[in-house]
């Protein structure tokens, strides 16, 4: 899937040029106070995000050490990598708000056109090969010696 909309305007003229361009024209159309569109929901998805991976890995990092009261890596990784899980699992419906308050707050002009542009590419060639045919082995001639 190519996102065409977020750089093509509606006539197919080219939208951008970079990204301080970018930047240049969101502060002309709407002023810098645009630049932080949508920063409050982004805002409270995170602090949640991070508050439980953070309190996750702490608790885990607490309860996987050895006598001498250190981690290992191996136990570590082990902790980060419940940690990430459990704030993928606790936190993806906040996710699913956060980016749907986020569309929301754009013009819905803009909204409109983002999604008009998407367009699906055919794959280059297919995903499935047709099978190889070799022709059929014969054996080799009888010598008359």
């Amino acid at each position: 899937m190519a996102y065409d909309g977020w750089q093509v305007g509606p006539n197919g003229e080219k939208m951008y040029s970079g990204l301080l361009d970018v930047g240049r024209k969101i502060v002309g159309r709407e002023g810098v106070r645009g630049l932080y569109e949508g920063l409050v929901p982004n805002l409270v998805g995170i602090f949640p995000e991070k508050a439980i991976k953070l309190g996750v890995n702490d608790f885990l990092r607490l309860k996987l050490r050895d006598d001498r009261g250190e981690v290992s890596l191996a136990r570590g990784a082990l902790a980060g990598a419940v940690a990430g899980f459990t704030q993928c699992v606790a936190t993806n419906p906040m996710e699913i708000v956060k980016i749907r308050l986020q569309v929301r707050a754009r013009p819905p002009s803009s909204a409109h056109l983002a999604l008009a542009h998407v367009t699906v590419h055919p794959p280059a060639r297919p995903f499935v090969h047709p099978p190889i045919v070799h022709p059929p082995i014969r054996p080799p001639a009888r010598s008359l010696v």
